[in-house]
């Protein structure tokens, strides 16, 4: 039996580093994108104030990549506890109680995560068959759109990994804690 356990471990292990891998990168992007859109901004500025020429396109770009900077970072968030949290209650439970509640709470943030991702998709694939696109500078907006369910997508297998932690913890909550996000405390947290 320790055999098992020991290889259901590895391969949790294994899960979450790849997965670690990808949020990375999308959040990696994502910042790379706030970037980028900060120096577009100085350019409009300049452009506007110097030369009076706004830069063409420049509000549609805005809103075709937000989705790039808004959402990519979801999975990493998540995965650093990096989100707002109502833990009032799990603070005080320790244990198979606290687990078992951490458990039941992401098991109905998954639930919520597919819808979004079925509606995201939906919208996308409508986007992408009308053939929409912004409206000054006729910019086709499905790739914007197909940003949407890809980074729930990576929520969901985070969530999925997650509730496989959880699940080994409330069977059997002296195991080694592996793919759980573990909330700062404020009180004890130290900010350099």
């Amino acid at each position: 039996m320790e055999n098992s356990v020991s290889r259901s471990d590895r391969i949790l292990e294994k899960a979450d580093r790849t997965l670690a891998r990808l949020e990375n990168i999308s959040a990696a992007i994502g910042a790379w994108v706030i970037f980028g859109l900060m120096l577009l901004s100085i350019a409009e500025i300049l452009s506007r104030n110097l030369w009076g020429a706004p830069i063409r396109g420049q509000f549609d770009l805005i809103i075709l990549i937000g989705p790039l900077y808004g959402l990519l970072a979801m999975s990493y968030c998540y995965r650093k506890a990096g989100h707002v949290r109502m833990d009032l209650l799990n603070r005080k439970l320790s244990g198979r109680p606290a687990w078992l509640a951490e458990l039941i709470i992401t098991l109905g943030a998954l639930l919520i995560t597919v819808q979004l991702f079925q509606g995201s998709a939906m919208h996308f694939e409508r986007s992408f068959q009308i053939g929409d696109t912004t409206l000054a500078t006729n910019w086709p907006t499905w790739p914007s759109k197909l940003v949407v369910p890809i980074a729930f997508a990576l929520l969901i297998a985070r969530l999925l990994v997650t509730i496989w932690a959880f699940g080994r913890l409330v069977i059997s909550p002296d195991q080694r804690i592996l793919a759980v996000p573990i909330p700062p405390n404020p009180v004890t947290e130290r900010i350099d």
